[in-house]
Formats: structure tokens, C-alpha cells, sequence
């Protein structure tokens, strides 16, 4: 689903910033760790906020097509 595909790309983006996170800190910029707006509870947070969207997205979704087969039914016994 596309909220998976969310999830795929954060994760890609947070291992590409603990990449260069770890070269600066290499250098002579040791201090580079309270640098890191991006750790793992920013992870966390943003997972979380990707699964609840996707799952409301789901339930809207749902509720939509429920809509709609009701009012199928409802035309189906009108014609019988």
C-alpha cells in the first residue's frame, strides 16, 4: 500500500542521515551527535504517524465503499 512505501522511504532517509551523520563525526566535528535532529524516537514518531494516516485513510476508504454497496443493494431490491 502507498503508506508502506512511506515507511520505506523514512527509513531510507534516516539510515542515509546516520551515514553522514557517522562521516561528520569522523572529521573534526566530534561533537556532531546533538546535531542529530533525526534519532530513533523521531523515527518512532514519524512511523507512527505514517501507520495512523494509512489506517485512516483505510477506514475512509471502507467507509466509502460501504456506501456505495449499500446503495447497490438498496437499487437491487428497489428493481426485484
Amino acid at each position: 500500500m502507498l503508506y508502506k512505501q512511506f515507511l520505506v522511504m523514512v527509513e531510507d532517509l534516516h539510515e542515509e542521515h546516520l551515514r553522514y551523520l557517522n562521516k561528520m563525526q569522523g572529521g573534526e566535528n566530534n561533537d556532531m551527535v546533538k546535531y542529530n535532529y533525526f534519532d530513533q524516537s523521531k523515527m518512532d514518531y514519524l512511523r507512527k504517524k505514517i501507520l495512523d494516516s494509512g489506517n485512516s485513510c483505510k477506514r475512509e476508504i471502507l467507509t466509502v465503499v460501504d456506501h456505495f454497496s449499500s446503495l447497490d443493494e438498496r437499487k437491487n431490491e428497489k428493481v426485484i
